[in-house]
């Protein structure tokens, strides 16, 4: 029994869009497909690839392979261009998801719409899959899946993979940052306390000298003070002494 499966969400969907020199065609698709919410990838992941190649020189032209792509990329365009569309099947394209458009500048805007409008429909469209090579078709489809014979689940799976490995880099160097971080704050906390260590050491010594000087020059008066009455003392009893007997008699 065949089992229909349905493609997977917008974001899944990675997509690269490539151009022969400068396209405003390309720029459009990919402003599209972003706002659209796909993943625009450069490199062979992508599961659908467009090629722009402007030249005023040149038709409408379409090099592809006949596929599912193929069928809603030239329905679009033959409608929203409205002008013949050349479709060349012996060019250097052999891929089934991927098509070369070779297109005047002038109708940029409208082809990448087109494009843009066929790339939403087979990025929906249900998806049979392929008749089992050994003629059982009623072959429960986990047997298939185990069997590695859905390449869109391998897809999946290789792509779920890399964003794994892409989220652990990313954790790993927020550890890494957070480590340096940690480092960083450990050294400027210890040197802060090394300089509030040294600034109170140094107030503490000025403060001890100031209480020393002034207790010392307290001790200095007060020892001036008790030898001056001491002397005033010794020389009133000096002067007493020095008298007449008889002049202490009246």
């Amino acid at each position: 029994m065949l089992t229909i499966k349905l493609l997977t969400m917008k974001g899944l969907q990675r997509i690269r869009v490539e151009s022969v020199g400068e396209s405003e065609a390309a720029d459009r698709l990919r402003a599209q497909l972003f706002q659209a919410g796909y993943t625009l990838v450069a490199d062979d992941t992508a599961s659908l690839a467009i090629v722009f190649h402007e030249d005023s020189g040149h038709a409408l032209t379409l090099d592809s392979v006949d596929s599912p792509l193929e069928a809603r990329l030239l329905a679009n365009l033959e409608e929203l261009v409205r002008g013949p569309v050349q479709l060349h099947r012996a060019g250097g394209n052999r891929d089934a998801t991927r098509a070369v458009i070779t297109l005047p500048p002038a109708q940029a805007e409208v082809v990448a719409k087109a494009v843009f409008r066929a790339i939403e429909q087979v990025s929906t469209r249900p998806v049979v899959p392929p008749a089992d090579p050994t003629g059982t078709d009623d072959e429960p489809e986990v047997v298939r899946l185990l069997r590695g014979d859905n390449r869109q689940l391998q897809h999946l799976l290789r792509r779920a993979m890399q964003e794994r490995e892409a989220k652990i880099l990313e954790q790993q160097a927020r550890f890494e940052v957070i480590d340096l971080l940690n480092s960083r704050l450990d050294a400027r906390f210890t040197t802060l306390i090394g300089v509030l260590e040294t600034r109170l050491d140094a107030r503490f010594a000025a403060w001890v000298e100031t209480q020393t000087a002034v207790h010392q020059a307290a001790r200095s008066e007060m020892v001036e003070s008790v030898t001056a009455r001491v002397e005033a003392m010794s020389d009133a009893l000096s002067q007493q002494l020095r008298r007449p007997w008889w002049t202490k008699l009246w």
